[in-house]
């Protein structure tokens, strides 16, 4: 028992409801198409991804030179201004060993002309000593106006090489102080 439809497929004829050949190529093409298609599609999105992840690790890296960069830029401003002051402390203690030179210089020749009137006064009280010889009265009275002389010019002699010692220790240069290192 045979159907039409058999019967037709035995004899060439073709079957009024069997699909044409052309078709079914037809749609084998375009099932190829669409797995072709996905096939792209997938691997686009793959490089989508991989520009993506790509773009991202870039713009990390972007801020974190521009941080870098910014901290090395405060570092070289704090750096610059530790320089500057140091360079104004040095302007300063220049400044000062100047003008303690200057004082310690006229201190000496106070204290070289004190010592020239401590000298003369001696020279003279050794005379006056001469002469208290022959008058006893003009001797001590002229004795105790010397020693009083005398001693107040040791007194200011004193006072002058006090000033000279201070002068010379303020002279000398204290270190700079250490710039912390960055």
């Amino acid at each position: 028992m045979e159907t039409d439809l058999e019967s037709a497929a035995w004899k060439g004829e073709p079957a009024a409801n069997a699909t044409p050949l052309w078709v079914w190529l037809i749609v084998l093409a375009l099932g190829v198409l669409a797995i072709y298609a996905g096939y792209e599609a997938l691997g686009r999105n793959q490089l989508y991804q991989e520009a993506e992840a790509s773009r991202a690790a870039l713009a990390r890296d972007k801020d974190r030179l521009q941080a870098n960069a910014n901290d090395l830029n405060r570092q070289l401003d704090e750096a610059n201004k530790r320089t500057e002051a140091t360079e104004a402390a040095l302007k300063q203690s220049r400044a000062d060993t100047a003008v303690a030179s200057g004082q310690i210089n006229n201190l000496q020749g106070q204290v070289t002309k004190l010592q020239g009137q401590v000298t003369d006064l001696q020279g003279k009280a050794a005379t006056l000593e001469g002469a208290a010889a022959t008058t006893d009265a003009k001797t001590k009275q002229a004795t105790t106006e010397l020693q009083a002389e005398v001693d107040s010019l040791k007194a200011q002699l004193a006072e002058a090489q006090k000033q000279l010692s201070a002068a010379r220790t303020q002279q000398t240069p204290s270190p700079p102080a250490a710039a912390p290192s960055p």
